[in-house]
């Protein structure tokens, strides 16, 4: 699951999840603001963020910023009834997608 309008690309702990996010961004303007998410823990023990924003700076980007998600996306901004998209990713299996 992810925010709408936003692309899916990780996880930044694998070489093959920094790939992906490179080559979704590979086009954009690199000072264009860029927020970067992951839910997939409590904030202080996510392997994915820090990874990401270090690749991300050194392409360039001047303006990224990384939104905090406390305890993980379910609690944070499911259950608080924001909008998500659940599209099955390759990173994604469709059983979660479908939840």
């Amino acid at each position: 699951m992810h925010i709408p309008g936003t692309p899916y690309a990780g996880p930044g702990n694998k070489p093959e999840g920094l790939n992906e996010l490179k080559s979704v961004l590979a086009t954009f303007p690199k000072t264009k603001e860029v927020v970067l998410y992951c839910g997939c823990c409590p904030w202080d023990k996510c392997p994915n963020v820090r990874p990401a924003y270090k690749a991300l700076k050194e392409m360039g980007f001047t303006r990224v910023k990384v939104m905090m998600v406390p305890t993980n996306m379910r609690t944070d901004w499911v259950e608080k009834g924001y909008p998500i998209e659940r599209a099955a990713t390759a990173a994604e299996p469709a059983s979660e997608a479908k939840k």
